[in-house]
């Protein structure tokens, strides 16, 4: 899959993968909270968060769980695009 390039380097390129894709996206309270400290320093947090806001995206990314993610595309407005459909 390809992702975008950021305009700089992800914390999350140098930690296991695997943390940031739970099976339901969410993780435990302990999970989340440290990787919520990957990304807190991160200079491409933003751009990641925008991404996953606009594309339908599995896991933790940019600083925010799937369901949190969802409840911000709605207080936004915003309509997510599903992954596969942006690729084709």
């Amino acid at each position: 899959m390809n992702y975008p390039e950021w305009n700089g380097t992800p914390n999350c390129r140098s930690a296991d993968p695997e943390a940031f894709f739970t099976a339901d996206g969410s993780g435990t309270y302990t999970e989340v909270i440290a990787l919520k400290r990957v990304c807190g320093s991160c200079e491409v947090q933003k751009q990641c968060l925008d991404y996953a806001l606009k594309h339908e995206v599995s896991g933790f990314w940019g600083g925010t769980t799937e369901s949190q993610r969802r409840k911000t595309r709605e207080q936004l407005g915003i309509k997510s695009i599903p992954l596969y459909l942006s690729y084709s």
